[in-house]
Parts: structure tokens; C-alpha cells; sequence
């Protein structure tokens, strides 16, 4: 299962980066996540050029939160209705899970809505008509009590393209101007693997071990053969370099590394670091003293055993010819109290 979802997620990504679903796509950046009861599913965040963003009159070509016809539509009809759909909870099953004292825990059932609108919060707000106004409903069965009538309110929303290729539940969300809502967004994509929390008491005290493996049982078997194959966790495009700030003079630090002796590590000292090289390259080329430091990464790759900046070899040409990538550095933030630092 891990190999098949690892062809999907790279499947997925060429085709958002590379195919144009979506428009061009300026910056990406996804993570792997497991449920507890083992299932993956990635997350993921797509920056679009400024001129593909969609405008709020097009957003119902990209996102839809409701029941496809079944006549017109009919595989995009299935998949939504078997993979797209959210419970049902509340009053249609008061037993699940999301119900807790009465109050719906995932914000479903959604409001009847005519029409697309972006709300404060940067998330929009999909269209989702009811059957007086023009929508679909759907009975499902293989719920608990029966079968269940499901309208629009239910459906999760999702990208048709996409629903199709994947044949798998793929929730899709446009975010717009609000910066809470993306950094949320960022800060969740990145926040790391699961982490247990444990504490030692005394030997007399009752533990209930059912309870603490249902809570503690962070790691399984998908999540293990996933590390297990060399697999990322965590990819982000276009790559992100960080250049140096560091003291003047002799004033640099030094790193020991395993099965390295002290000799190799006082000459690797005295070699130019990524900031002293981009002076030394400034000094002998031109066009680099035209750049500012995150856009040197752009035409320049660093080359570790010479340490020194070479002009890039591929890529597409840009400025006079000369070759640029899609690269990115992210500067340190050096304080004025921190004194003379470079």
C-alpha cells in the first residue's frame, strides 16, 4: 500500500507542477500524515502565479461542493457520492464520533448557499444549493439505522479533474487574502510527526494498558514501511537555500563531524564560507554585484569541495544568457546589537 500511495503522491505533484491543472504553479510544498488507524494522506500547498489565481467569478471552476449529475456525470457522480461525502452526523446518526455534546465538531452539516463568495476568513464559501434551488440529493446506504438521504450540505468540496484522476477523496480548499488563514494553513503542513507525551510514576499505581495503547499507538505499519523505503515525508519545490552570517576575520565556528580529525577540521576553517565566497565572487564577476543576496542562488550554485560560487551550467537563460533555476534563499535576520557580524 505504501509503494501505491508513494505513485500517487509523485503522480499528483507532476501533474499540479508540471501539467497545469491548476495553472502555473510558482512554489509547492506537501507533507505525509497517518491516521491513527493507519491510513496516509497528504497535505498540500499550492502557490499559483499571480496571473492563474482565480478570480472570485471563476472559483466554481475549480472547486465544487456539490452533487454532480448523475446522467451527465456519471463516474464524477460516484466518486464524489462514495468518497466525497462527510458522515452523515448529527441527526441523521447521533452515534458518530464528530457529535460531541450535541454540537457537530467538524462543521458539517454546511449552510444552503446560492452562490460562491470569499468570506473574511480567507477560506471561501462554495455554493451548495438545495433541492428547492437546484441541487441533488443522493440516498446512501450502509449506514447505521439505514439508509440516509444526503444533499449538499454533506459534500466535501473537491476539484472534478482531480477527483477523477486520483479516484480517492481529494478535499480542496482556495485561500485567499487572509494572512491568519495562511499561516495556519503553513504552520499545520509543517508541524512535524506525532509526538507521545509520557510521564513516570510510582510502581503502585493502576495503569490501564488498553486505554494507554489506544493513545500511544502513533507509529504503525504504514508509517514505519513508509520510513522504512527511504520515502519523504516532507517535500517543498523550489528548493530553499540559506546563506551564512557569521563573525569577521578568524572569528568562525567550528564543526566536528565523526571520523573526522582535528587537523582536517582547523584547515576546513580557514576555507571561504558561502558568504566570504559570494565576496569573492562579486569581486570577479560583473553580473553577480547586480544581485542581491536571495537572488544569488537563482544563477549561482555553490560548490562544496572548491567552496565557491559557479555560475549555473542548466537551466533556462535569463538575464544575458545566463542560465537560472527556480531556487530561492531564505537570508538570517543579523541584529544591529549583535555588532560587527556579516
Amino acid at each position: 500500500m505504501s509503494l501505491v500511495f508513494r505513485q500517487k503522491v509523485r503522480a499528483l505533484m507532476t501533474t499540479l507542477r508540471q501539467g497545469g491543472a491548476l495553472g502555473r504553479v510558482r512554489a509547492s510544498i506537501y507533507t505525509i500524515e497517518w491516521q491513527k488507524r493507519g491510513l496516509p494522506h497528504a497535505h498540500i500547498v499550492l502557490w499559483l502565479a499571480s496571473e492563474d489565481m482565480p478570480r472570485p467569478d471563476q472559483l466554481d471552476h475549480f472547486v465544487r461542493a456539490e452533487i454532480p449529475d448523475a446522467d451527465a456525470e456519471p463516474e464524477l457522480h460516484a466518486i464524489v457520492t462514495t468518497k466525497m461525502v462527510y458522515g452523515p452526523c448529527g441527526t441523521l446518526r447521533p452515534t458518530a464520533p464528530c457529535v460531541v455534546d450535541g454540537a457537530y465538531k467538524k462543521r458539517f452539516p454546511k449552510a444552503f448557499k446560492s452562490i460562491t463568495e470569499v468570506h473574511d476568513t480567507g477560506y471561501s464559501r462554495y455554493r451548495r444549493r438545495s433541492q428547492c434551488g437546484g441541487g441533488r440529493t443522493v440516498q446512501l446506504s450502509g449506514w447505521p439505522g439505514g439508509a440516509v438521504d444526503v444533499d449538499n450540505r454533506w459534500i466535501v468540496p473537491y476539484n472534478p479533474f482531480l477527483s477523477r484522476a486520483l479516484d480517492g477523496h481529494f478535499n480542496m480548499e482556495i485561500i485567499t487574502h487572509a494572512v491568519t488563514c495562511i499561516r495556519y494553513v503553513i504552520k499545520y503542513v509543517i508541524k512535524g510527526g506525532d509526538q507521545v507525551m509520557f510521564r513516570v510514576s510510582a510502581g503502585d499505581e493502576v495503569v490501564d494498558e488498553i486505554a494507554t495503547y489506544q493513545q500511544g499507538r502513533y507509529l504503525n505499519a504504514m508509517g514505519v514501511a513508509w520510513r522504512h523505503f527511504g520515502y519523504p515525508v516532507h517535500e517543498h519545490q523550489p528548493p530553499v537555500q540559506q546563506p551564512s552570517v557569521h563573525l569577521g576575520g578568524d572569528d568562525q565556528p567550528l564543526r566536528f563531524r565523526a571520523g573526522v580529525s582535528p587537523r582536517q577540521v582547523a584547515e576546513d576553517a580557514g576555507t571561504d564560507t558561502k558568504l566570504t565566497g559570494l565576496f569573492k565572487r562579486c569581486a570577479e564577476d560583473e553580473f553577480a554585484r547586480t544581485l542581491l543576496c536571495h537572488s544569488v542562488p537563482r544563477y549561482y550554485t555553490w560548490q562544496t569541495g572548491a567552496r565557491c560560487w559557479r555560475r549555473r551550467r542548466r537551466g533556462k537563460p535569463d538575464v544575458a544568457g545566463i542560465f537560472a533555476a527556480e531556487a530561492i534563499s531564505r537570508v538570517y535576520t543579523a541584529s544591529p546589537r549583535a555588532g560587527e557580524e556579516f
